[in-house]
């Protein structure tokens, strides 16, 4: 994972974490803690998704790179 990658991540799991304490202690209305846990899980799994992508390209390329071997 690249730093956007990593950045991205950590940002989603906090939002999580933030909208599940939210709604755990009562800092905030049922609503706002829900909208922090989707944009949260939004964020990450956009971010994974971009990732595997990226992952999968690389492979290719890394495969047509080796000789063939039958």
């Amino acid at each position: 994972m690249n730093t956007k990658e990593k950045t991205q991540r950590v940002l989603g799991a906090l939002m999580l974490l933030a909208g599940a304490a939210f709604q755990i202690f009562h800092f905030a209305d049922f609503g706002n803690g829900r909208t922090l846990m989707v944009f949260g899980l939004m964020i990450s799994l956009t971010t994974y998704v971009g990732y595997a992508k990226r992952l999968k390209a690389e492979n290719e390329e890394l495969r047509r790179q080796l000789p063939l071997t039958n």
